[in-house]
């Protein structure tokens, strides 16, 4: 998946699903179908700071001026930086590029 690619993923169940197997879960792979009981990472605050204690390792700043904007890196690495309508929306997706973009 291009960075591209996951910048424009909207929030929702195909967010949530990368985040749970590339995050939470590292290698689950979900069979066909399967969407019960996925967490809303990308829409629910609560949900997304589950994502940021998963990732301890990683450094998270945030801001706002007019859109979410979510800065991540693992120290010493670079910063990966995404935007997002929703504070829960901007850190999945920068959590996202920072682990796929970082191995």
């Amino acid at each position: 998946m291009t960075r591209d690619e996951i910048l424009n993923i909207p929030a929702g169940r195909v967010l949530d699903a990368l985040v749970d197997k590339y995050i939470i879960k590292l290698a689950y792979e979900f069979p066909a179908g399967m969407w019960n009981g996925l967490h809303t990472y990308s829409t629910d605050i609560a949900a997304a700071w589950q994502v940021v204690e998963k990732m301890q390792s990683f450094e998270l700043e945030m801001d706002y001026q007019g859109s979410w904007r979510a800065y991540v890196n693992f120290p010493g690495e670079e910063w990966y930086s995404s935007i997002g309508d929703t504070a829960p929306l901007a850190i999945c997706r920068a959590a996202l590029l920072a682990v796929m973009e970082a191995s």
